[in-house]
């Protein structure tokens, strides 16, 4: 299948490396440096199934003919360290034939090298066999009509090479289609791909001979020994990840059933509050003193905080009786709320604590990358005693869950039945204000009655008769 390999290099004095031998070797030819003399013939070499030259319009034609052109870049160095040329080496999907494979390549190289200035000798290699592959020599100068001038140091940089990389990716693909493959090929690294296998290694020239032969290779056994354990690891780190995964995956799953729960509670919360709110009014009782009920740490309805202070007037028995009776329900039901409600909160301070050892693995995780974590013995150590806490937290919020699922409920019952207690008190202190003016009433009228009762019959008449004789 097609695999994708692209790899640059600089060919350099500084090494004792000559463009012209290398160019006679790629093309399998007999060249000559005219700057030594030195003549370098590979003219035996087998396996150079495509051989071209590739000259931007300004370029002189002379530099078609390799000796010419490799010659002519040596003369334009004068450095004994200098940098003759880059070389570009890149697998060919072996899915396509020759006369494909040197489509694709002579268009990746126009449109990439070619087009920006540079001079390409291309040349296929092994074209049907399982290593088929393209040596790519480019200039490293300007070209103008009448030779070379500067080095472009703009075709040096990385972030170019990059491009070169993923547009050969790019190239590739689409010959592939278009030839009717489903394979591609990847320019990024296995990691970026999200692929869980160590990478292949370049047997090279030397080895691959040494294998076709039916040959034992020493350095092969090593090649093997170090990608085999390379797998191992790559294995090991994949199986850890995936057992961290799932245990981030449980604790968000524990994690969203206590906020499910508690957003339930806090639905019921407001659809009681809102009741509350909406419920109308009861007719307002004549104004009097004293201080009205509470309940602390509940709210109670508005109408219901209106409550009228116990009558003191002593002529009121039964009424007083009644209410005395209320207030002490009241205070037995405040007292047991009071007593749940301080339940209620401890157990929530405690889901919360518990919750916050819960999250400590993820947390930790987070600070502490799983690559960093099997690196590092100690704080692979930390991280396993922060998921033993977290599981017994866990365990601790499903005995929990329950107590605050049962309690929650009984404050809320204890809520409404202090309220309606108070109401009662309300309605038997209205009553009780209702029959002392009535009994104020009655006694007024009776005082009046004892009044007129009392007063004088002869008044009238008297007064009448004294106003005649003055009158005469």
């Amino acid at each position: 299948m097609a695999i994708y390999h692209f790899s640059a290099q600089i060919i350099s004095r500084k090494d004792g490396r000559s463009a012209v031998a290398a160019a006679a070797y790629r093309a399998a030819a007999k060249l000559t440096d005219r700057t030594t003399g030195q003549v370098s013939s590979f003219t035996r070499k087998k396996g150079v199934d495509h051989h071209e030259v590739m000259l931007p319009p300004n370029a002189p034609l002379a530099f078609s003919d390799i000796e010419e052109l490799w010659s002519s870049a040596e003369e334009a160095e004068k450095r004994k360290d200098a940098q003759l040329c880059r070389e570009i080496n890149i697998a060919l999907p072996i899915e396509l034939s020759l006369d494909q494979q040197v489509e694709l390549i002579r268009a990746y190289v126009k449109e990439q090298f070619v087009s920006a200035g540079m001079i390409a000798q291309v040349n296929v290699h092994d074209s049907q066999s399982d290593n088929p592959h393209a040596h790519v020599m480019l200039t490293l100068r300007d070209v103008t009509s009448n030779g070379f001038g500067n080095k472009n140091r703009a075709w040096n940089d990385k972030q170019l090479l990059e491009k070169w990389r993923e547009q050969w990716a790019n190239y590739a693909n689409k010959a592939l289609e278009k030839a009717g493959f489903s394979e591609r090929i990847d320019h990024r690294t296995l990691e970026a791909q999200d692929v869980d296998r160590a990478p292949t290694k370049h047997l090279g020239p030397a080895i691959s001979a040494i294998l076709e032969r039916g040959e034992h290779s020493i350095v092969y056994d090593r090649m093997l020994e170090q990608q085999a354990a390379a797998q191992a690891l790559i294995d090991e780190r994949v199986a850890a990840q995936r057992e961290y995964d799932a245990a981030v995956q449980g604790y968000a799953d524990a994690l969203l059933v206590i906020e499910k729960a508690q957003a339930e509670a806090k639905a019921k919360a407001l659809e009681l509050s809102t009741k509350a709110r909406l419920a109308p009014p009861p007719p307002q009782p004549p104004a009097s003193g004293g201080d009205s009920p509470k309940v602390e740490g509940f709210a109670l309805k508005p109408q219901q905080q209106q409550i009228p202070a116990r009558s003191q007037e002593a002529n009121a028995p039964a009424q007083e009786s009644v209410s005395v009776q209320l207030r002490e329900r009241l205070d037995v039901a405040q007292s047991e709320f009071r007593q749940k409600r301080s339940r209620l909160l401890e157990l929530e301070e405690t889901r919360e604590e518990l919750r916050a050892v819960v999250r400590a693995p993820a947390q930790l995780a987070k600070a502490k990358p799983i690559a960093a974590l099997i690196d590092k013995f100690i704080a692979l150590d930390e991280f396993t005693q922060a998921r033993e806490a977290a599981d017994n937290a866990r365990k601790a919020l499903a005995q929990i869950k329950p107590q605050i699922k049962q309690l929650a409920p009984d404050v809320e019952s204890l809520a409404r039945h202090v309220e309606k207690i108070a109401l009662d008190i309300r309605n038997a202190e209205r009553k009780e204000a209702q029959a002392i003016k009535q009994q104020a009433e009655e006694k007024e009228r009776q005082r009046l009655r004892e009044a007129e009762r009392h007063r004088p019959k002869n008044t009238l008449k008297t007064t009448h008769s004294s106003i005649t004789r003055e009158r005469f």
